[in-house]
């Protein structure tokens, strides 16, 4: 043990009548052996390689010299290792600003989580899907109009075959009389060409034409409800993210505090068992205290880390990206509503529900088409052709000559196609009471959603203001512990305890107050009114 350890020590625990004198003795006589040697207490490192001693004999003549030039050297190289050091921080900051370190607040992470998000980009292009489809049942009510135009080489080569050929009349009944006979014909190369033009509509179907709108148009609606859903469910991830971050980091602070208190009572612990006060075992006592400390805060700096790899995510980031946060003050307008009318809000507002309600109405037009189809459809048909084996004949002016008109009605009646229609009837059928039980399931969620935000939020709040007594409380207990246990009237195990309970309340008022702000985040998107 070095000389001055027993006098710190002495300092350290203050003024005790029954040890204070013997202490005193004990130091005293171990400091003076010390000088009295000539060892010097303290050697303090100079930059550049120079060491200056206090306590020893001073320097005279020669000596004094060299050691004035030494520390104009030492005092050289000082100044050429800050200027170094100031370009490493110039650098250091440069490579910050490059890698996207710059502190964000709640509403910088939210907006790049939803420009970065890809679940949300997901849901919009759902949502581009679905309006194509809209599109798509419209076409069935619309004149579907087609043209073609068709060029062609009609060969035919030289063949031999048999053809009934006239050969007179019967005398009696005046019939031609043909003969069976062996026809040679030659090649025969000739150009075909030919334009078209056709009209078809849809006349009557009985309105299965705008049930499939009216499905689509559902579909696209629930698409739109499941895009805002996707959207406040980012807004909740980020938030949530966003504050077990700031605790993470906050309870940090909170067992640093309690490791430099156990650090601080070790060395009261050791100080004392110095002065014979306590025994061995308190200090092995307060070294396992401190060593557990260390666990705690070593533990929660790794529970950092992670949470900065979900919020990164969320982001739509690395999870290694760097990230730090601004400070962020909780809003004053809190929401102040109870709880009959949280669910009535969510019932009306949330889009989950919402988007489980236009599936239902989609599944109940696909029902009512899927009917339809054992119904007949009326249709018109228009067609117009040209057919010419000279090309100036089909295109030109003169439309009026050298062409033929189709003008048609057509009734389509399905008599049977082996049971198809009816298993889409059972199919679409079977959707519906699918959706049905979708849609109530849905609001069932929501409200046991909203009803256990609702209670955690309440219940965060009366934790967060009890808890501040309870702070002051366990600060004033751990206060007297440690007196009582210096006065020698008290144990280290009380001082423990009451340093355990300390640490416990100063947690437990942290994550009361970002566990209120995070159930906040989540009764109000279960309630459908989420803002960034």
């Amino acid at each position: 043990m070095e000389s001055g350890e027993p006098a710190k020590a002495a300092r350290r625990l203050g003024p005790r009548p029954s040890t204070l004198s013997r202490g005193r003795a004990i130091a005293a006589r171990r400091a003076t052996g010390s000088r009295a040697r000539g060892v010097p207490k303290v050697a303090f490192p100079v930059r550049g390689g120079i060491g200056l001693r206090r306590g020893g004999e001073g320097t005279r003549g020669p000596e004094r010299t060299q050691s004035g030039m030494s520390r104009i050297r030492g005092g050289a190289i000082d100044m050429r290792s800050r200027w170094i050091g100031l370009i490493g921080a110039l650098l250091v900051l440069a490579s910050n600003g490059f890698s996207q370190t710059e502190v964000m607040t709640l509403e910088d992470c939210i907006q790049l989580a939803l420009k970065n998000n890809s679940q949300l980009r997901n849901a919009v292009r759902q949502v581009t899907l679905a309006s194509t489809n809209v599109v798509t049942a419209r076409s069935n009510v619309l004149p579907r109009l087609n043209s073609s135009f068709t060029a062609g080489r009609y060969i035919s080569g030289p063949r031999t075959r048999l053809q009934d050929v006239p050969v007179g009349f019967d005398p009696v009944s005046g019939r031609v009389i043909y003969e069976q006979r062996q026809i040679i014909q030659s090649s025969v190369e000739r150009n075909n060409y030919g334009a078209r033009l056709s009209l078809n509509y849809n006349l009557f179907d009985f309105g299965q034409s705008w049930f499939r709108i009216w499905q689509a148009r559902s579909t696209a609606v629930a698409a739109q409800d499941e895009y805002e859903a996707t959207r406040q469910a980012v807004l909740r991830t980020v938030k949530e993210r966003y504050f077990e971050l700031l605790k993470a980091q906050e309870l940090v602070r909170v067992y640093e505090l309690a490791v430099e208190a156990a650090q601080r009572q070790l060395e009261r612990t050791e100080a004392m068992h110095e002065l014979g006060s306590v025994a061995q075992a308190d200090v092995y006592k307060a070294r396992v205290n401190l060593g557990q400390q260390q666990i705690s805060l070593i533990n929660q700096k790794n529970l950092v880390e992670i949470a900065k790899a979900n919020l990164n995510t969320a982001m739509g980031r690395e999870p290694t990206a760097p990230l730090y946060l601004a400070e962020y003050r909780a809003p004053s307008d809190t929401l102040t509503v109870t709880l009959e009318e949280a669910i009535t809000t969510a019932l009306a507002k949330n889009p989950q529900i919402r988007a489980m309600e236009n599936r239902l109405r989609a599944s109940k037009m696909g029902v009512r088409v899927a009917q339809t189809n054992f119904l007949p459809t009326l249709g018109l048909s228009v067609s117009y052709s040209r057919d010419n084996e000279f090309l100036d004949k089909v295109v030109t002016r003169h439309i009026d000559r050298d062409y033929s008109v189709i003008v048609g009605l057509s009734v389509n009646l399905n008599l049977f196609n082996g049971l198809s229609d009816k298993a889409d009837l059972d199919r679409e059928q079977t959707n519906y009471r699918i959706a049905e039980e979708n849609l109530e399931e849905t609001k069932r969620n929501v409200i046991a959603e909203v009803k256990r935000a609702y209670l955690n939020l309440k219940a965060y709040r009366e934790i967060a203001q009890l808890n501040q007594e309870n702070l002051r409380s366990a600060e004033e207990d751990l206060r007297l512990a440690e007196e009582r246990y210096r006065l020698g009237s008290g144990t280290l195990l009380e001082v423990i305890d009451a340093q355990l309970a300390l640490t416990r309340a100063r947690a437990t008022y942290v994550s009361s107050r970002y566990d209120a702000l995070i159930a906040q985040a989540q009764l109000e998107s279960a309630m459908g009114v989420i803002a960034p």
